[in-house]
């Protein structure tokens, strides 16, 4: 979760129209980030509603759903209590008190962008950003979702061709893509569903109840920005085609942690080639190791 550290002038008669613009943009992100808490408890709960093999495995994924599950409290509890977050509690506050007329409630509707915001700290140029993503201008516009049905067709085409060891077929009825890759066994299913925060996101469902599939499935979810796009998102699958043979990037290791367990998770890292074209890397890492 992003923090801010604005500083505000400790009298109300001293604020101007920056700072006030400030404490709308930090309004903002404390709004976002209590939205994404939403999230935490279907996230800490998920591995008591998935079949594991034995008890170990389903302590296992608990404890670090739990990990994660605290680690965004304690940052979203920081960042509430933050310097900057109460002097814009406290002025508002004192606004109210002080202007009792005229107050009426805030509608979403009425700010369709209201869950963006401009980056001006640490020496930012004002590119559009949101809380755990990247900067949008970061970002191809053209994402691909799974609306366009000849385009998304084209390009689970394209993506059987590049990976051979992949079986992949869209159903245009469903709108669903199913990916299978065969060693180890990985079924992978790809449908359009909505965030937390009301967008349109791709979301992957990995069947089996191994330990394994579950920790891809986390991960999976927990990539970056866009998630939309449906071409980074079989750019990440693809990562996984040497799940049996990649080595952790942290401990060096392919089995690690009890039970010993493949390295899971995979991080994209920005590369060019010589003639400086942009290339795909991707680093393999143990949930344990991250």
């Amino acid at each position: 979760m992003a923090t801010v550290d604005s500083q505000f002038p400790a009298e109300q008669e001293a604020w101007t129209i920056e700072n006030l613009e400030d404490a709308s943009e930090q309004l903002k992100r404390m709004h976002i980030q209590l939205r994404e808490l939403r999230v935490t408890i279907p996230k800490l709960i998920q591995p008591l509603t998935t079949l594991y093999r034995s008890p170990e495995e389903l302590f296992i994924d608990f404890s670090l759903s739990a990990t994660v599950a605290a680690k965004d409290v304690k940052a979203y509890s920081q960042y509430m209590t933050s310097a900057a977050s109460r002097s814009v509690l406290e002025y508002a506050s004192a606004s109210r008190k002080n202007n009792q007329t005229g107050i009426r409630p805030w509608v979403v509707t009425e700010h369709p962008h209201w869950l963006e915001w401009e980056e001006k700290d640490n020496g930012s140029d004002g590119k559009t950003t949101e809380l755990g993503g990247e900067n949008a201008s970061d970002v191809d516009d053209s994402t691909l979702g799974m609306g366009d049905s000849d385009a998304v067709e084209q390009a689970v085409l394209g993506f059987k061709e590049a990976h051979p060891k992949f079986d992949i077929n869209f159903n245009k009825m469903e709108k669903s893509i199913n990916c299978v890759l065969q060693v180890p066994t990985l079924h992978l299913r790809i449908q359009e569903g909505t965030s937390s925060l009301g967008k349109s996101i791709l979301q992957v469902t990995c069947k089996g109840t191994t330990h394994l599939a579950a920790a891809i499935e986390r991960s999976i979810a927990a990539r970056r920005k866009p998630l939309d796009d449906l071409k980074s998102l079989l750019d990440l699958i693809a990562a996984y085609t040497d799940i049996k043979s990649r080595r952790c990037i942290k401990c060096e290791k392919l089995l690690n942690g009890s039970p010993p367990q493949l390295p899971a998770i995979r991080q994209r890292i920005a590369s060019k080639s010589s003639e400086g074209k942009e290339l795909d890397m991707w680093d393999a890492l143990h949930e344990g190791c991250v």
